[in-house]
Formats: structure tokens, sequence, C-alpha cells
């Protein structure tokens, strides 16, 4: 479980990481939302503490760039993962029915 030490850790380092993965999508920087809604889940691995951080627009489902997860290492110190959700490419096809 992690303690509100270790989530105000990931959130001091937080904003540099997402201005680096967006760095790497040039094309979609205009999604960017101005506030994100996160949730924060302590796990181990590799024996060791990290915390996963799941973050997005608070009215959007798979937001693309605009949704992401991330892992902050609390024994570096610094985000080490950081991975955009899927994203849709153009308007469905067909409708859904009705209920």
């Amino acid at each position: 479980m992690p303690t509100a030490g270790d989530v105000a850790r990931a959130e001091k380092h937080l904003e540099a990481a997402i201005d680096a993965a967006f760095a790497r999508l040039d094309d979609e920087r205009e999604q960017r939302p101005l506030a994100y809604s996160r949730q924060y889940a302590g796990f181990l691995r590799d024996g060791h503490r990290v915390l996963y951080v799941d973050a997005g627009p608070s009215a959007m489902c798979d937001g693309g760039a605009s949704s992401f997860g991330a892992v902050f290492d609390l024994e570096r110190d610094a985000f080490d993962s950081f991975s955009f959700s899927g994203r849709a490419d153009g308007p469905l096809k067909e409708r859904l029915p009705a209920r």
C-alpha cells in the first residue's frame, strides 16, 4: 500500500515524465489535458517497491494520448515506464443498436 509520502515523491516527478512522454508524440500534443485524475497502486517488482500511476481526464474512456499508465520506482526516485492508452482512428464504421 503506497503511503502519502510515496505518492508525493511520484507527484514531484510526474510533470517532467508527462512532458518527456509527450515530446515523443509531436503530432498529438494538442490532445494533452490541462489536468489529470490519478489513481496510484503499489506493488513489488523484482523485490522492490514501485507505484503504478493510472491517469487520464475524468470524463474520458480510452483517451488515447490523453490517458496513460506509468511506473515510479521508489528506490530510484524516478519514473521508468510510461505508456499511453490505445487510441481510436476515426469514427465508428457502424452504429451500435439502440437500447
